[in-house]
């Protein structure tokens, strides 16, 4: 198996769906985590 990591970021003040929608000031913040994943993969 390899090696997994995990990373928590926490946006505060954000709600629930504020993480899925691209005009809120926290989306650039998901899509860096979202590309990093993808890289990985």
């Amino acid at each position: 198996a390899g090696e997994t990591s995990a990373v928590l970021v926490e946006l505060a003040g954000a709600g629930h769906f504020t993480l899925i929608d691209p005009l809120s000031g926290a989306w650039p913040v998901v899509a860096a985590a979202v590309e990093s994943v993808a890289a990985i993969s």
